[in-house]
């Protein structure tokens, strides 16, 4: 969810970066809630698409991306030990 929280923060309204870029509004609101992360092509040009709307330097945004993907990425699979912890002490 941080880098949905980090996207919603970025984007701001999302029907105004829909329409300027031209991006799929289900993509864009699935990312936003954390359904599921853009794959690597379209996270590339998502972060270029938001450095022309926000005009911000791309390579801020890129890093920026990449902690908030990090924080969910360690995140999962701190929940993933955790579980298998879990499922390992039943008797």
């Amino acid at each position: 969810m941080n880098f949905a929280k980090w996207l919603n923060r970025i984007i701001g309204p999302k029907n105004e970066f829909i329409k300027v870029h031209n991006w799929e509004p289900r993509d864009v609101y699935r990312w936003c809630t954390g359904k599921n992360f853009p794959k690597s092509d379209n996270l590339a040009q998502l972060l270029y698409d938001l450095s022309i709307y926000k005009n911000r330097e791309y390579t801020n945004l890129l890093c920026e991306a990449h902690a908030e993907l990090m924080k969910d990425y360690r995140e999962k699979q701190h929940a993933k030990i955790e579980s298998l912890k879990g499922f390992g002490s039943k008797k």
